[in-house]
């Protein structure tokens, strides 16, 4: 699945939301691409998730800069370590807000997958995309996807 999503992103980056609107046009395009029916079934139906989520995001209570971020067993079995501590340092490092670091869990633990750092990175960048108010943060991670890994 996360294969379809960086194909969408790095081949339609900002047209992709209209196609989104077109699923049957999606799909074909997608289709042409190689991709089969099942990777386009559930990327797309990960993106429908998205969008509904990202609206209850802008209602996610606030929360202190004291807070601590504990995972449960599912998450850690799904993330792996440094993926969890890719998303502390961007928190930590004022990078990324709580409410982004929630929705990129929920999308994390959506996909079939195990999640590690790469894939989290495509995560973080689509989850970042769909959130113009996270412009200084997205510019952060392209880089970080495209330019190599910053935390060592």
């Amino acid at each position: 699945m996360l294969k379809v999503l960086m194909f969408l992103f790095e081949n339609y980056g900002d047209h992709h939301s209209k196609l989104i609107q077109d699923q049957d046009i999606l799909s074909g395009e997608l289709q042409k691409a190689g991709f089969n029916q099942f990777e386009i079934r559930d990327a797309l139906t990960w993106l429908d998730g998205f969008h509904e989520l990202s609206e209850d995001v802008k209602t996610y209570p606030s929360m202190s800069e004291h807070s601590m971020r504990f995972y449960d067993l599912d998450e850690k079995n799904k993330i792996d370590a440094e993926a969890r501590g890719l998303l502390f340092f961007l928190e930590q490092s004022d990078i990324l807000t709580p409410q982004m670091r929630e929705l990129a869990i929920d999308r994390a633990m959506a996909m079939e997958e195990y999640i590690d750092i790469g894939q989290m990175k495509w995560i973080l960048m689509i989850t970042l995309f769909y959130h113009p108010s996270q412009k200084i943060a997205l510019d952060w991670i392209q880089d970080l996807v495209l330019h190599g890994d910053v935390m060592h």
